[in-house]
C-alpha cells in the first residue's frame, strides 16, 4: 500500500540532503509534476547527480529533469536579455531601477543559470517615475495597461504588469513598493539608500541589500501561502541564510518598523519545516509572535509535507486569511473597512431608499 505523501516526502528528503540514497518514487509522473510545479526540478537533478543516483527507476526521471533544466536555462537567458533592454531604456532617461526576487537571486545564489526558474521579472522604480516609465516602454513597443487600469493600480496597489510585445509576451511586474501600504510600513527610501550594484552578465543593475532582499522573500512567501507557494521560494531563503552575510539585528529591527513581524515568523517556520535547523535558534526565538496567532497557525497546519498551511481556492477565504499577516489590529480594521466599507455604505443607502 502506498504511504501517504510518499512522493512529497521524497522531494523534501532530496532537497534537504538527508542521509542515504533515495529510492525511485512509486509514481514518476507525480514526482516530476511536483518538482515542476514547485520550481525545483533542476535543483533536485543536481542533488541526485551529486549523490551518484542512477540505475533502474531513475533513468527516465533524470532525463525529464534534465530537459526541464534546459528549459529553465533558455527561459532565463531570454528574460535576462529582456531585463537588459528594459534597463537600457530607463537608464537613458535617467530613471533608476532595483531588480527584485528571482532576477537578483540568479547572480547572487545560483552559479548555473538553469538551476532556478523565473516566470517573470520584478523591478522596483520610484512611484513618481511610473508615468514616464510606462510612456517610454510604450514607445519601445511594450504592452502597457490602459489609463484607467494604471490609475487604479497607482492609487490602490503596489505594482502593475506590463508585457513584452513579442511572441512570448513576457511579464514584467513594475513595483513602487514591496507590499500594500495599508497593511505595512515598508520604508521605501531606505531600500534605495541600501541598494547595491550587482552584475547581470556584464550589465550592472542595483539589487536590494541582503537584509532587504530576504525580508522581501519572507513577505512574498507568506502572502502566497494561499496560492500554493513554491518550494523554490523556500529554497531561496535557505540559500540566503546559509551563504550570505546578514545583519540579523538590522533585519529584525526593519521587520518591526515595517510591521511585518507576522509574515517573517510564518515564513521562517515554513523554512524550518522543509529545512530543519536552517534558521538560527536565537532568531526563531526573537521572531516569536503572540499565542493567538500561533494557535491559528497550528489550526491551519497542512498534513502535506510541502506546505506549512493548507492553500485555499476560495477567493473570500484567501482574502480573509491574508489579514492574519497584518501585525497591528488597527491596520486589520482599516483593511476590512477599505474593502467592505463602500459596499456597506451602498447597502445602507439602498435600505434607506426602500424605507422611504
Amino acid at each position: 500500500m502506498r504511504a501517504p505523501h510518499e512522493v512529497e516526502h521524497l522531494i523534501v528528503r532530496i532537497l534537504s540532503g538527508r542521509e542515504g540514497k533515495p529510492s525511485p518514487p512509486e509514481s514518476a509522473a507525480r514526482f516530476l509534476e511536483l518538482c515542476q510545479s514547485h520550481g525545483v526540478s533542476a535543483i533536485i537533478l543536481a542533488k541526485l547527480k551529486k549523490e551518484g543516483i542512477s540505475g533502474s527507476g531513475w533513468e527516465g526521471i533524470l532525463q525529464q529533469l534534465e530537459k526541464t533544466r534546459r528549459q529553465y536555462m533558455v527561459r532565463n537567458i531570454y528574460l535576462l536579455d529582456r531585463l537588459r533592454a528594459f534597463h537600457s531604456t530607463l537608464r537613458k532617461a535617467g530613471i533608476p531601477i532595483i531588480v527584485l526576487k528571482g532576477a537578483s537571486l540568479l547572480s547572487l545564489l545560483y552559479t548555473d543559470i538553469g538551476l532556478r526558474p523565473m516566470t517573470d521579472v520584478d523591478v522596483l522604480i520610484r512611484k513618481q517615475d511610473l508615468r514616464e516609465t510606462l510612456d517610454l516602454l510604450a514607445n519601445d513597443g511594450w504592452q502597457v495597461p490602459h489609463e484607467e487600469e494604471i490609475k487604479y493600480f497607482h492609487e490602490h496597489f503596489y505594482h502593475l504588469d506590463i508585457r513584452t510585445n513579442d511572441d512570448f509576451a513576457t511579464l514584467f511586474e513594475i513595483h513602487w513598493n514591496l507590499e500594500k501600504e495599508l497593511c505595512h510600513s515598508i520604508e521605501i527610501a531606505g531600500l534605495w539608500e541600501r541598494a547595491i550594484d550587482a552584475d547581470h552578465d556584464g550589465d550592472s543593475i542595483r539589487r536590494l541589500s541582503n537584509e532587504d532582499l530576504i525580508l522581501h522573500l519572507l513577505i512574498h512567501l507568506a502572502y502566497h501561502h494561499y496560492f500554493s507557494p513554491r518550494l523554490i521560494w523556500v529554497h531561496d531563503i535557505k540559500e540566503m541564510i546559509g551563504r550570505c552575510s546578514l545583519d540579523w539585528d538590522l533585519l529584525l529591527t526593519l521587520a518591526e518598523r515595517w510591521r511585518i513581524r507576522t509574515p517573517v515568523y510564518y515564513s521562517l517556520q515554513y523554512l524550518e519545516k522543509i529545512f530543519p535547523g536552517a534558521v538560527p535558534a536565537e532568531i526563531l526565538r526573537r521572531t516569536a509572535i503572540g499565542w493567538m496567532r500561533k494557535r491559528l497557525l497550528r489550526l491551519g497546519s497542512a498534513p502535506d509535507p510541502l506546505f506549512l498551511t493548507r492553500p485555499f481556492d476560495n477567493r473570500f477565504l484567501r482574502w480573509t486569511t491574508s489579514l492574519y499577516f497584518i501585525d497591528k489590529p488597527i491596520d486589520i480594521i482599516r483593511m476590512v473597512w477599505k474593502h467592505s466599507g463602500p459596499k456597506l455604505q451602498w447597502l445602507s443607502r439602498q435600505r434607506k431608499l426602500r424605507a422611504g
